[in-house]
């Protein structure tokens, strides 16, 4: 079994400012999918209301390349998003900071659940 290689888009604020300034913020997350995925691989997208530019450009960019989305929003109900995606959870909550700590318990779960899936030797502490 292989193990998963987890890349976040949103972790490097140099490659962000950069993409953004030479290029265009819409572009932040879309150009980084054309370097790093290949077909078949999963896009993550988690978003408050699943309506940034940027946020639209990389599923855009999953859909024509072959990637799979799974999609966390937290309000709004944007028909392109939930369509394109394979898995699409909105939590209909309307509050940015709630949606956010929900958001922060979902992506610790599930870096949890790869750990331990994933683990060559069972950890205790998952």
């Amino acid at each position: 079994r292989l193990i998963p290689r987890v890349i976040s888009l949103a972790n490097s604020i140099d490659l962000i400012t950069a993409i953004a300034n030479d290029m265009d913020y819409s572009q932040i997350f879309s150009y980084q999918l054309e370097n790093y995925s290949e077909k078949g691989d999963i896009l993550i997208v988690i978003s408050c209301s699943g309506n940034s530019k940027n946020i639209i450009n990389a599923t855009k960019y999953a859909i024509k390349n072959g990637l799979n989305i799974i999609s966390f929003i937290g309000f709004g109900d944007n028909k392109f998003i939930k369509n394109s995606s394979n898995y699409y959870i909105n939590l209909k909550t309307k509050n940015y900071g709630i949606t956010e700590d929900i958001f922060q318990a979902m992506m610790h779960m599930v870096s949890q659940y790869i750990r331990k899936k994933y683990s060559k030797k069972s950890l205790e502490i998952l």
